[in-house]
């Protein structure tokens, strides 16, 4: 029996025989067990003792099933219903994307998980979210896919893409077509999985898993995440639409916000992440200074995301010289989150600081398809109760926009 037991199972094991000792029988006790190369497995135990003509326990019967399919299939099922009740549940892609890569992770022994993003035949594809187990050798992994863009047919999320099919790398140190090779084998990361999420007929999404084990193609998971994927690639489009639709709402004035509490500071970390990758630019071209103590308030998290995106999207494409954009945050008081997003590039004028954010107003070389980006950022801002203005201190030194949002007293006084 102790030949199939892991070393850290060794005391279950005293324990199960000193009850066959006692002549107690243990019937169907899921527990985990041991191959030879070294992969445990679930495993069922039916232990009987063995009783001589006195009635004496002289040994014991021991049955070891495999239980490994059932439990991956119930485990499947879980994450499939858990997908969907996320899906059916959340209101936007922000709400939903982490958990739903967490759960579809879960369902098997993935550590590592990852949505990618991709919008169009020329495009690339960025990371959107991503999850992992708690373990620290994969923050490496993490990192770097958070912040890499990756062309269209490169890497795992690449080739799915290019395939519109699921792929499988059963040993990631010999696939050559992988650029996240050194720090998957920092992370002890063997093999990987992907599957496409599609709608309308078009890939829009890549879901990707890693694993620490050596796992090879198996069918039921391939049948699982056809049916994952078109539900999570019908999401992602509906929330896309969802988006467009809502900025013709708020440019009409008919947008209602819906409030949760949230960590501004998590917040723009994200939105910084996003708008990195989408540029393509090094992690160093964003300085996140977020220094404020209080940072907790009642925001629509997808629509504040909206704002920072669109105003840090703006200070990349007029940037200018190259120099890094600096997020910062500070506390006038404990009621109030000032954030200040600055760059170095083309300035606006004085006189056209104020009416920058009215709607369809272009602000020379600034200017940019409709002018509405500023104007819907100021009503979104407005409609959280807070403040946004710009600053410029004159030609060639850039544009600062600063944001000020109400904080939750409950949290400023906890952090006091």
């Amino acid at each position: 029996m102790t030949i199939l037991t892991p070393p850290e199972r060794r005391d279950e094991d005293s324990r199960l025989l000193a009850r066959a000792r006692r002549g107690d029988h243990t019937k169907n006790y899921v527990t985990l067990r041991q191959r030879s190369d070294g992969n445990c497995f679930h495993s069922s135990l039916t232990i009987s003792p063995i009783n001589n003509i006195s009635n004496h326990v002289i040994g014991a019967s021991i049955i070891v099933r495999d239980i490994s399919k059932t439990v991956q299939n119930k485990r499947r099922r879980s994450a499939l219903y858990r997908v969907a009740s996320l899906l059916a549940g959340s209101s936007s892609m922000t709400e939903a994307a982490r958990p739903v890569v967490e759960a579809i992770a879960k369902m098997d022994n993935w550590i590592f998980g990852a949505l990618w993003l991709y919008e169009g035949q020329d495009a690339s594809l960025y990371c959107y979210t991503s999850w992992r187990a708690p373990m620290p050798q994969l923050s490496a992994f993490e990192k770097v896919t958070n912040e890499m863009k990756l062309p269209r047919s490169t890497g795992l999320p690449g080739r799915v893409v290019v395939s519109k099919k699921p792929a499988w790398i059963t040993d990631l140190m010999q696939d050559s077509n992988f650029p996240r090779n050194p720090q998957a084998l920092d992370g002890g990361l063997r093999s990987g999985f992907a599957f496409p999420t599609c709608a309308e007929g078009a890939v829009n999404g890549v879901i990707e898993l890693y694993s620490a084990d050596g796992l090879t193609p198996d069918t039921a998971l391939l049948s699982a995440v056809e049916a994952l994927g078109n539900q999570i690639g019908i999401f992602v489009h509906r929330s896309r639409t969802q988006i467009d639709l809502e900025l013709t709402r708020l440019a009409r004035s008919k947008l209602e916000l819906h409030l949760h509490m949230a960590d501004v500071h998590r917040l723009l970390r994200r939105v910084a992440r996003r708008v990195r990758a989408r540029f393509d630019a090094p992690s160093s071209s964003v300085h996140l200074r977020l220094d404020a103590r209080h940072h907790h308030a009642f925001v629509d998290v997808p629509r504040l995301e909206q704002v920072f995106e669109y105003i840090l999207a703006n200070a990349f494409r007029f940037g200018g010289n190259g120099s890094p954009i600096v997020v910062s945050t500070t506390n006038h008081s404990t009621e109030e989150l000032c954030i200040r997003i600055a760059d170095n590039g083309v300035d606006i004028e004085q006189r056209y600081l104020e009416t920058v954010f009215n709607p369809f107003e272009q602000v020379g070389p600034r200017e940019e398809g409709l002018g509405l980006g500023l104007a819907m950022s100021r009503t979104l801002i407005k409609l959280h109760g807070g403040t946004i203005r710009a600053e410029s201190d004159g030609l060639g030194r850039g544009t600062t926009i600063i944001v000020g949002l109400k904080l939750d007293r409950t949290y400023a006084d906890v952090a006091a």
